[in-house]
């Protein structure tokens, strides 16, 4: 065949690719669910098998017949454990916008580079091994089906390999790397990966009916394997031999596959990046091991029909392709090359995209972030990436150019799981234990990947040639326990086996001992816990990440350093269109959400541990920071070294006046106090006529306290209005940043400039008084003697000063707001006492019947409602409700139905209980909908003599009856009260026997949840309930809340609990 064909085959297939990348980019933008769905979300999952399964399998089976199956059915396995560990990264990934895994450990451990870079390193060092194998695949099969042979003695650029290679990285480049407006998720990769699984699955299942088929079929195949039972390289084909080291290899084997089919790049990317909800991973349990299945089930058969057929020497690899060229079977063979390609561009595209990310996000920025932005190489990021994948895809190639020819196609895949496998322990760990710190897990994923580089490519280099035999036979100087295959003695052992053990022994020794022995800092400590506790209902509804407090300016300048004026002005304005704002009209919300939406920004630019560093890295280049006295000692200190005496007598006396006004701040003096002293220092020892202290309030600007003759400043206000435009205090108040005037004479003549002129004023300076980016007020000094006073230095001072006043004025606040949240809490404190008091039924004496009660709300007040009301001699009304919520507006309802019941029975008693919730549903249907409640009610009627029982069922769980040890749900149940307005419900009739025993509850009690995030359920209640039905009323409900309890232990209590016990009595 000749190669023009099969190249012109490849470049219809890739154009093909591309027709189905924007399909799937189409139909997603449209339709979300056609792309993002738990099936195809399977399919992706089956990047897994590349040309190591494709073609490789059949290799391994036919030289080491059914050990292959140690890759497939370790990850089947794994499947078990993804609706903890697999659901709890995706969670972490997606509430943290993490890209890749080298983002995911450094987020786990404190957002540390060196985390990120080391697992970076690790998967570019691991994973060209992977990808080469793809491209020795692929270029292998074009020489099969063309008659020619490769030659890695040919110079690169003489052989034709190499240039498969470039343009299957220009393809990766062009597929995977996005522009940097477009969202996290690739909708076109996964609908290229899915079609991709689809493609190489079919092939291989039409291929292998094909082969078994040219061969005889299933029975002539397994005749010949009968018959020759006697031929030693058939014999062991179908049993693991232990003398040959099959056992060792087995379990070393699939160790490294569970760790791989979760935490290789390019599953990390398809089973947790390209994630779109956690409930896919349940179908994925089990469709995922349905494809392994599927495409592994002709893989004896095949390699079989190959021993039966093929003659001589051949690559077993490649066994399908051998057969179907005996055959002539031209078409079939360009089918299975398409399977292959398509097997292996799936993994090539995918991981290399990823390694790009990796090597730009994780290695290039974290080192070399300051020199970066000074270039503003944002604006070139994405054609970096793509750069970065194209020679990644030729460091796999040369790899394979002068290193592959000395592997098998399994043996490089199992090089790959054994380099990724250094990163598993510290993840999972890491992910259940607290304590697994940054410091150990560096060192422990280092000293794992020497020992893989020694005991593994070290050996593979040598039977290259590249390196002497010696180091295998003798040792590194003849040092024999340093012999890479029997390390420190230790012979007997596979390769595999081998490394593995030395290389987990250390890695999990560095791992542990030294996270025992180094402490977490508090920012570790923080995000340990958000990883460890994801999955737990509080977290999952925790706050959102706190952003960094930026001022819009520093915002623009961060995206102008990073992307580029234009780009940052594009990305400002459509935020702006956005909110229907202008820059003068955000409030500090809009400005954190903005800061919010840049994070995300340069997250999916370069990763979010990236963005924390060049967020950080522009407050460090800007100069901002929080000063405080100390810091501006330092620098009087320091900048005196070499001075005159004049000039340090003059900061000698900056650096007095910074001492005096610090230890007033830690007087008993209350708060106008401290602040008269302080502007009365900076009059009176630095010269200004006037110094003035304003605090923000809803009209403006209000003056708390002053220092001077104000008299003498008419114009200086009580109250000042915000106006940016024409007061540089107004413009101190929006912009966050202090505004100086050396000389009035110099700036521009506002109204109220003249009029400071005209007072005779020369110089002044407003600073505001900033905690949080939060404006607490404003220092403002006048001089009528100076002029150029306000040098940077001297700023600086009054900067510092205005800090520590902006830190006492919102600690008084603070102490403020205290004292009132005590207030309110007292008030909750009454208004649960009364709530406790409107469902309390212990006081109700009817004969006929006996009574029980449980009620806990999981706030201070709560919604559910439960009571018994007395309508006559012979009849009582029971009802239980539950309003959503667990609020004062929640009790408030709640009330209000208890009101209405009461006041209607006392108007008429005749009212049934169907005609009572039709009204409680048409007098409250606007609350419900205009303040989005959902409220249950079961109201029932029961008649003390003959036991008859009517029901009307708003939504709220059944009623059970004990009657005899059994437990007896009536079914009895209609929508929601107040959903639709004027709704009919109906009543249903039931009987109630003497000594039965009617129970209702609400959600609250099945609902129950602990820590592993299982509910109590209906079976639970209703086996305590049938485990203690001979039991009195108040032995019932104390074993319900005892089980309640016992099964939720400390974990957080959700919902409102309430349940009722009723006995009739004879």
């Amino acid at each position: 065949m000749k190669i023009d064909t099969i190249l012109i085959v490849s470049l219809i297939y890739i154009f093909l690719l591309f027709i189905v990348a924007m399909l799937s980019g189409y139909f997603s933008s449209k339709r979300r669910n056609i792309i993002y769905n738990p099936y195809v979300y399977s399919l992706t999952l089956g990047v897994y098998c590349t040309a190591w399964t494709y073609y490789g399998s059949v290799g391994r089976a036919s030289t080491n017949g059914i050990e292959f199956l140690a890759i497939y059915i370790a990850p089947t396995l794994m499947v078990f454990s993804w609706w903890f560990l697999l659901r709890k990264i995706v969670t972490i990934t997606e509430r943290h916008n993490i890209n890749n895994i080298a983002d995911f450990a450094s987020f786990r451990f404190g957002r540390s580079k060196r985390i990120g870079l080391i697992v970076a390193a690790v998967c570019l060092f691991g994973i060209t091994p992977y990808i080469s194998l793809q491209l020795k695949s692929i270029n292998e099969s074009i020489a099969i089906l063309s008659d020619g042979h490769l030659n890695s003695m040919l110079p690169f650029y003489l052989d034709t390999s190499f240039y498969v290679s470039l343009f299957i990285g220009v393809l990766a480049s062009i597929f995977g790397v996005r522009h940097l407006e477009e969202g996290r998720k690739h909708p076109g990769l996964v609908g290229v990966i899915a079609f991709e699984s689809i493609v190489k699955l079919v092939i291989l299942l039409v291929a292998g009916f094909y082969i078994v088929k040219l061969s005889g079929g299933f029975e002539n195949i397994f005749n010949f394997l009968q018959q020759n039972s006697h031929r030693e390289d058939l014999a062991k084909l179908m049993i693991l031999d232990s003398n040959d080291n099959s056992y060792g290899k087995w379990f070393a084997m699939a160790i490294m596959s569970m760790f791989a089919v979760i935490f290789l790049p390019r599953q990390f990317q398809m089973a947790v990046v390209e994630n779109d909800s956690p409930k896919y991973i349940k179908e994925a349990m089990y469709l995922f091991p349905l494809y392994l299945l599927l495409i592994n089930i002709f893989v004896i058969p095949i390699a079989l029909a190959g021993k039966m057929t093929l003659n001589g020497n051949y690559n077993a690899d490649y066994t399908i392709l051998y057969l179907l060229k005996m055959n002539n079977e031209n078409l079939m063979m360009i089918l299975v090359y398409l399977g292959g390609f398509a097997a292996a561009t799936g993994m090539i595209i995918v991981s290399s995209v990823n390694l790009a990310n990796m090597l730009v996000n994780n290695i290039l920025v974290q080192i070399f972030i300051k020199k970066l932005m000074i270039i503003q190489f944002g604006r070139y990021i994405t054609f970096i990436k793509r750069v970065s994948v194209v020679l990644i895809i030729l460091l796999a190639y040369f790899f394979f150019h002068f290193v592959g020819e000395s592997f098998q196609l399994v043996d490089l895949g199992l090089v790959s799981f054994a380099a990724i496998s250094q990163i598993a322990p510290s993840l999972i760990l890491g992910l259940f234990i607290r304590r697994i710190n940054r410091c150990g897990v560096f060192f422990g994923i280092l000293a794992g990947m020497i020992v893989w580089f020694w005991t593994l490519l070290i050996p593979y280099t040598v039977k290259s040639g590249l390196l002497p035999q010696s180091i295998l036979t003798e040792g590194p100087f003849g040092i024999s326990l340093l012999k890479p295959t029997e390390l420190f003695g230790l012979s007997g052992l596979n390769q595999w086996s081998h490394t593995l053990f030395w290389s987990m022994f250390f890695n999990i020794l560095f791992m542990v001992v030294l996270s025992m022995h180094r402490e977490q800092d508090e920012e570790e400590k923080e995000t340990a816990a958000l990883c460890v506790e994801s999955l737990k209902f509080h977290f999952l509804l925790g706050k959102d990440e706190v952003s960094r407090r930026l001022s819009i300016l520093e915002v623009t300048n961060i995206l102008t350093n990073f992307f580029g004026a234009d780009y940052a002005n594009r990305f400002i304005n459509g935020y702006l269109k956005s909110i229907k704002k202008d820059k003068r009209e955000l409030n500090n919300e809009d400005i954190e959400n903005l800061v919010k939406d840049v994070k995300k920004q340069l997250s999916l630019a370069v990763g979010p541990s990236a963005a924390e560093i060049i967020i950080n890295s522009y407050l460090e280049m800007s100069g901002r920071s929080g000063r405080n006295v100390l810091n501006i000692f330092k620098d009087l200190v320091s900048l005196g070294v070499g001075e005159s005496r004049d000039t340090l007598i003059h900061r000698i006396t900056e650096l007095n006046i910074l001492l005096e006004i610090s230890r007033q701040f830690t007087s008993t003096t209350d708060l106008v106090g401290k602040l008269q002293y302080t502007l009365n220092v900076l009059k009176n020892n630095l010269k200004f006529d006037l110094v003035v202290i304003r605090k923000k309030t809803e009209d403006g600007l209000e003056t708390i306290t002053y220092a001077g003759d104000i008299n003498s400043f008419k114009m200086i206000s009580h109250i000042r209005k915000i106006d940016p435009e024409k007061t540089y205090i107004g413009k101190t108040v929006i912009y966050l940043r202090a505004y100086y005037i050396d000389d009035i004479d110099k700036v521009e003549q506002f109204e109220n400039i003249l009029e400071l002129k005209n007072r005779g004023i020369k110089s002044f300076c407003h600073i505001p008084l900033v905690i949080d980016n939060n404006l607490e007020g404003v220092l403002s000094m006048f001089s009528k003697t100076y002029k150029n006073i306000f040098s940077e230095e001297f700023v600086n001072i009054l900067e510092s000063i205005a800090n520590q006043l902006a830190f006492l004025i919102n600690n008084h606040n603070k102490t403020e707001e205290l004292i009132k949240i005590k207030e309110v809490s007292k008030e909750l404190e009454i208004a649960k006492l009364i709530q406790s008091s409107l469902v309390s039924v212990d006081t109700v004496n009817l004969e006929g019947l006996e009574v029980v009660s449980s009620y806990s709300p999981s706030e201070y007040v709560g919604g559910d409602y439960y009571d018994i009301v007395k309508v006559d001699n012979d009849n009582v009304d029971i009802v239980i409700a539950d309003v959503s919520g667990h609020s004062i507006s929640s009790a408030l309802i709640m009330s209000q139905i208890r009101s209405i019941i009461h006041t209607t029975l006392q108007i008429d008693k005749s009212i049934t209980p169907g005609f009572m919730v039709n009204l409680i549903s048409k007098q409250i249907f606007e609350q419900i909908n205009k303040y989005n409640f959902i409220i249950t009610m079961l109201y029932m009627r029961l008649n003390l003599k003959s036991g008859s029982l009517t029901a009307t069922n708003a939504g709220h769980y059944p009623p059970v009856i004990i009657r005899n040890g059994e437990i007896i749900e009536l079914k009895v149940g209609e929508i929601l009260l107040g959903v639709i307005e004027n709704y009919n419900y109906e009543e249903e009739n039931f009987q109630v026997l003497d000594n039965d025993l009617l129970v209702l509850y609400t959600d609250g009690v099945i609902e129950a949840e602990n820590e592993n995030n299982e509910f109590f359920g209906k079976e639970r209640f209703f086996k305590v309930l049938k485990d203690h039905a001979y039991m009195e009323p108040e032995k019932i409900k104390n074993a319900v809340m005892t089980s309640v309890a016992n099964f939720t232990k400390n974990y957080i209590q959700t919902d409102d609990i309430s349940l009722l016990i009723i006995k009739k009595q004879l």
